[in-house]
């Protein structure tokens, strides 16, 4: 047999077992509903599991089978998730306030942070936490070494003038990946409303976070008395503010000794007290709207 014969031969199997594999996959093909089909489109296809599922198709099916609801997936937008109820013949309300993920650390300059050693290994957060516990003398601060930036799927995260991660508040879609990849679990998923955060973690006590750290908080509790709505609380020696209460009045930043208390320039979401209930707290918010 010469080698031309062979080679024909080996054409002829390789040609038979494609057609073969063709009109298996046509004929064993599961075809999904329209409706699964249309979701499976909308869902933003990332495959970033911030819903609970590997990916975006688990979420189509359920969504489909109706064991999740329309906004389940947290990257979604309004409009997508409007458009997948309508598929589904459901209903769901949509208030256009978005979440975004935050950062409460402010001490990313090496001049706020004192550092215990210099930390030569790999570039990662989670690696140098348990090199004693980090390289900063802050054992609740940011360690700079980019875990939450490599994890991102929407470029939302990058490093700013002094290392530290900076997230873009366009580009965020609060999936929740750069949350569970922070060793020390810095970063927290909050509305993008007007509003005002602690940019701070720390649990220690004042002197002992002033040794640490030039600019963290250092639980005086001022913040808590200038609040007119009971909003900001100093528990475990951190302040804490209750969102739910906070009016963006911005007492409690102007109180703050430390400047840890953060302005967020999101969504006007209005809050009116009862008079006779609280009554007016001279905030002046009113006359800045």
């Amino acid at each position: 047999m010469t080698g031309f014969t062979i080679v024909i031969i080996l054409a002829v199997i390789g040609l038979s077992l494609g057609l073969f594999l063709a009109i298996a996959s046509d004929v064993f093909h599961v075809h999904k509903p329209e409706q699964l089909v249309k979701v499976e489109e909308l869902l933003p296809g990332a495959n970033c599991g911030a819903c609970g599922y590997p990916g975006c198709v688990g979420l189509a099916e359920a969504i489909y089978k109706g064991e999740e609801e329309p906004n389940k997936c947290p990257v979604a937008s309004d409009a997508q998730v409007e458009q997948i109820a309508a598929i589904m013949g459901k209903e769901v309300s949509t208030d256009g306030l978005r979440d975004i993920a935050y950062i409460k650390c402010q001490g990313m300059k090496d001049s706020d942070v004192a550092k215990k050693f210099e930390y030569i290994g790999i570039e990662s957060c989670e690696m140098a936490a348990l090199t004693s516990g980090g390289w900063s003398s802050c054992e609740y601060g940011c360690l700079k070494l980019g875990d939450c930036i490599r994890v991102c799927k929407f470029d939302a995260l990058s490093y700013g003038a002094n290392h530290e991660p900076i997230i873009d508040k366009d580009k965020c879609t609060s999936c929740g990946l750069c949350v569970a990849a922070c060793p020390r679990s810095l970063i927290e998923i909050i509305p993008l409303k007007k509003t005002y955060m602690v940019t701070c973690s720390s649990k220690d006590k004042g002197a002992d976070t002033r040794k640490a750290c030039k600019v963290g908080c250092i639980s005086c509790k001022l913040c808590e008395k200038a609040c007119k709505f009971d909003a900001v609380k100093v528990i475990d020696n951190i302040a804490y503010i209750d969102q739910d209460k906070c009016v963006a009045c911005g007492l409690c930043a102007k109180a703050c000794p430390q400047d840890v208390i953060e302005f967020i320039d999101g969504v006007v979401v209005t809050r009116v007290a009862k008079k006779e209930e609280a009554g007016c707290a001279s905030c002046g918010i009113c006359k800045s709207e």
